[in-house]
């Protein structure tokens, strides 16, 4: 079961384009809903995901962390793992300086944030 979420993080890494709505389209876009008011009339009621188009950073030391706790509790590796731990950390070494969003993915200019550093 494990090996299948991360297979599928995998595929989800390669093309953030999988990013699908309830609906079945790819339009994931944020926009305000004006006329719903939210919890205890809380508003702006907001959908959509605008965070599908930030670079965060700390995603890739998190998938590799998930490949090593795999192979420590002894699931079977496959082929490609090593590959495609190999492209990561090559990924990586390209982008690790840039600034990001971080997992709090921030609405305004990408920042340095030290958790994104450490899991880089």
């Amino acid at each position: 079961m494990a090996r299948l979420a991360i297979e599928g993080r995998c595929r989800h890494t390669r093309a953030s384009a999988d990013n699908v709505c309830v609906d079945g389209s790819r339009h994931i876009d944020q926009h305000d809903l004006s006329w719903l008011q939210g919890y205890e009339g809380a508003s702006p009621v907001r959908v959509g995901n605008p965070a599908a188009k930030q670079f965060q950073l700390d995603i890739y030391g998190e998938l590799l962390d998930s490949l090593h706790l795999c192979a420590q509790v002894g699931l079977d590796g496959r082929p490609w793992d090593i590959a495609i731990e190999q492209a990561i950390v090559a990924h990586l070494e390209r982008v690790r300086q840039r600034p990001d969003q971080g997992i709090w993915e921030t609405r305004g200019p990408p920042k340095h944030f030290t958790y994104s550093k450490v899991m880089a």
